[in-house]
């Protein structure tokens, strides 16, 4: 603890934690302060939620691993650390003590950042809206933690897959040239067919023509009816060129619960979201809701529906079924626990470097590491576009697949840190589930942070850290 304490007076006394916790005192009140006036407050006050927590872990961050990396890498340099190792401290208790200093200091940025969010928020909600949706949205729909549930949708029949597989491979001269002379594998060209036939046959379920209807099924409603939770249909289409501009009609039918047939008419504007209240009787008792969506408007003098202007079409989240999990405070006391499990590595990162390497190549292992962890959904996104090519030798054909089994081995070693953003869940009102919770604390928290301690202190264990230079 001697240690812990005298880390944390280092980094106040020599104005390291000041110089980054100012600006982000400066910057939250600032992004609250910056809203336009006639500005929805459905789209401010995400903004601020997202930019505000992502400026304040960033900060967070980047101060624990250049703190971490200097205080332990320059009490080494110094030889501070002589009279500190010895029988009273050993040097795992140095090491931890140092983390624990860091991971404090980094924490006060975190905490501090986040009060100042929540003030934000709740000082924009108090802020005159343009329409009663407005209000109503960011009361429903921002303010608040929800979970979202998908719509089933069908996968194509193995049969029927591997009939479009062989048809399209037979009506390919080329591709059955190549195939014949081997410059093309056909197992890799199967599984590339396959995989944009699944492709297009779950996009023609997303897709409604003018005057056509599909339907869509949610399943696991049952608790949050019975348990008087807020359930709503969060939608969002795509068409006519996503011009900002049009407007185009949509019903949507309730087929389940005791009101089935009933249904409502909206108009859209391409790739707005929307939020639909729904009712508990459009739900079955099993907890299935099933909702119709017709690409049509209404004729009040005919009364009788008329086919839409356009093809509205969705992507893999445009609708969901949103339900209410918990607050909003409930939800950024977990962004701040997930913000601890990060900020609780990247303190254990930055000491063992800095203890065991130069300042300047600690810093370099620490923040390489930090940026492939944080990088990684992109590195997920490119490794199935990533192919290494046979034709081009041998030698190029071993180096590119190497580099894909480094990389592939990176992104499954660090999925687990950038997947665990609560900006995007705090700007969007998705709760971070105890699920969620659990896998951070006891992934990134514990077993990634006690690890790299542990390898730390097995490290320093073989490390001179002090030597007795005085006279017998």
């Amino acid at each position: 603890m001697a240690v812990a304490a005298n880390t944390v007076l280092e980094g106040t006394r020599t104005l390291a934690l000041p110089g980054f916790a100012l600006p982000v005192a400066l910057l939250l009140p600032f992004l609250a302060l910056s809203r336009e006036r006639g500005d929805a407050l459905y789209q401010a006050i995400p903004g601020f939620l997202d930019w505000g927590h992502t400026a304040t872990y960033a900060f967070a961050a980047i101060f624990v691993l250049l703190f971490g990396c200097a205080s332990a890498a320059f009490e080494v340099r110094d030889r501070q650390v002589w009279s500190v190792v010895t029988k009273p401290v050993s040097g795992g208790g140095w090491l931890l003590g140092k983390w624990l200093g860091t991971f404090v200091l980094g924490m006060t940025i975190v905490v501090g950042g986040s009060l100042l969010l929540g003030t934000g928020a709740a000082y924009l909600a108090s802020q005159r809206p343009i329409d009663e949706r407005d209000a109503r949205d960011v009361r429903d729909s921002i303010l608040v933690g929800r979970v979202g549930i998908l719509p089933e949708y069908l996968q194509i029949p193995a049969e029927e897959l591997r009939a479009a597989i062989d048809a399209e491979i037979e009506s390919d001269g080329v591709l059955r040239a190549d195939l014949a002379n081997g410059l093309r594998d056909e197992g890799e060209v199967r599984k590339a067919i396959a995989a944009r036939k699944r492709k297009e046959f779950l996009d023609s379920q997303r897709r409604i023509g003018p005057g056509e209807s599909r339907e869509f099924t949610f399943r696991g409603l049952r608790g949050a009816v019975q348990g008087g939770r807020k359930v709503a249909l969060r939608y969002r289409f795509h068409g006519g060129g996503d011009d900002e501009h049009m407007r185009f009609p949509a019903m949507i039918q309730y087929t389940t619960g005791k009101d089935a047939g009933s249904w409502e008419l909206r108009e859209w504007v391409p790739g707005e979201p929307y939020t639909l209240t729904l009712q508990p009787r459009f739900v079955d008792p099993d907890g299935t809701l099933r909702v119709r969506i017709f690409s049509a408007g209404f004729d009040e003098a005919a009364q009788q529906p008329v086919p839409g202007t356009v093809t509205m079409f969705m992507t893999d989240d445009s609708l969901e079924v949103m339900v209410e999990d918990s607050t909003f405070a409930g939800n950024l006391a977990s962004a701040v626990a997930v913000d601890a499990c990060k900020v609780a590595f990247l303190s254990a990162l930055a000491v063992c470097s800095g203890a065991l390497l130069s300042f300047p190549i600690a810093v370099l292992l620490a923040f390489g590491v930090f940026a492939l962890a944080t990088l990684a959904p992109f590195l997920a996104t490119s490794l199935p576009n990533y192919d290494p090519d046979q034709k081009s030798g041998l030698l190029i054909w071993a180096f590119q697949n190497a580099v894909l089994g480094i990389a592939t081995a990176v992104e499954y070693l660090l999925r687990g840190f950038a997947a665990r953003s609560p900006s995007d869940a705090l700007a969007q009102g998705r709760s971070i589930t105890w699920q969620a919770l659990w896998a951070a604390v006891s992934g990134i928290g514990v077993l990634w942070t006690g690890g790299v301690l542990a390898l730390g202190w097995l490290c320093v264990r073989r490390k001179e850290m002090a030597v007795y230079s005085g006279n017998s």
